[in-house]
């Protein structure tokens, strides 16, 4: 694309925000950063409400993570949480370790921290799922519960990577999608919803368009979560979880078949 060809440029991920960020004063044009984890850690915004220039914009919610932690630990009260994730500021960024932090300081539980090298292609997962697996199983004995964090687990994997980890009665909180539930994590507090996710990018869009400028727009959306949990895994854990969350999850896995 010729810069001179259009006025806007939307982007979507952590990495692409950092990329254009980085690169903002040779920028000619308006961009809009959607779908970060954590756009303030990550430096993609100063704050919640704070630009780091005037032709851009970037979806903030500073609590996902912290609210989907949070939900777990009123359930769960958890002493020792494990979290395994690659060794840089991306990795430490996307995975929401600083959300993480601060609710470990706000709770008094304790993080414990292993590094893996993520997957460099199909050709690299034997290794990347074997050095993810020793890393769960070598926090097993330091940890009440596990938050699944690092990005690029290809859920199917979960049973593999979380036989251990269940059978020894570990609470098991997914961070990116229900989709692990469904394959053996215990739980997920859904980050994002694509109807509502949507709305905000059409009341993004619709006020661009309509001539205000982006520097004056709203970035601030919080989703309203949802959660799920995977009835087989509480059943194997030995979790006990109050009758009224059965009553108001989103989604239990697995699912009844229709009679």
């Amino acid at each position: 694309l010729k810069e001179d060809s259009f006025g806007l440029m939307m982007v979507f991920g952590t990495a692409a925000g950092k990329l254009l960020t980085a690169n903002a004063d040779d920028l000619k044009y308006d961009y809009m950063v959607f779908g970060a984890t954590d756009p303030v850690s990550s430096g993609i915004v100063a704050g919640p409400n704070e630009r780091l220039n005037e032709k851009s914009l970037a979806q903030v919610d500073t609590r996902r993570i912290k609210r989907q932690i949070e939900g777990a630990y009123e359930l769960f009260q958890f002493k020792d949480i494990g979290v395994v994730y690659e060794d840089n500021d991306a990795a430490y960024s996307y995975s929401g370790i600083g959300q993480l932090e601060a609710s470990a300081k706000e709770h008094g539980f304790t993080i414990h921290t292993r590094h893996v090298t993520e997957s460099a292609g199909e050709d690299d997962d034997d290794r990347y799922y074997k050095e993810l697996k020793a890393a769960y199983d070598d926090l097993q004995d330091e940890i009440d519960a596990l938050y699944i964090t690092t990005a690029t687990i290809d859920s199917a994997m979960l049973p593999y990577l979380l036989k251990d980890i269940n059978e020894a009665g570990i609470i098991t909180i997914a961070e990116s999608s229900e989709s692990q539930v469904e394959m053996g994590a215990l739980m997920h507090i859904s980050l994002a919803d694509s109807t509502e996710e949507g709305q905000f990018f059409g009341h993004v869009l619709s006020e661009y368009a309509g001539g205000t400028p982006i520097s004056e727009i709203d970035q601030v959306f919080e989703f309203t979560p949802k959660i799920y949990f995977n009835r087989e895994t509480i059943e194997k854990t030995g979790a006990r979880l109050p009758l009224e969350m059965y009553l108001t999850a989103d989604k239990i896995y697995p699912e009844k078949e229709a009679e």
